[in-house]
């Protein structure tokens, strides 16, 4: 009976072990995701900044007097 109980556990035990590398590669594939939206984020920032500049640049000058 043992030796059945210890046939049984010995794939839930697999199981569980894999289930716990499953969870640590999802973490690092976040950790991945994060520092890859990270350069996208100022990426972002820069152009909202951009296109601020260019338009203030754009809008026309009033003239004196008018």
């Amino acid at each position: 009976i043992k030796e059945a109980e210890t046939e049984f556990r010995a794939p839930i035990s697999k199981l569980k072990e894999a289930k716990t590398e499953f969870w640590a590669l999802i973490s690092k594939l976040k950790e991945a995701e994060t520092e890859f939206q990270a350069p996208i984020s100022k990426l972002k920032e820069a152009e909202t900044e951009f296109r601020a500049s260019i338009s203030k640049v754009n809008k026309p000058l009033k003239k004196n007097g008018a």
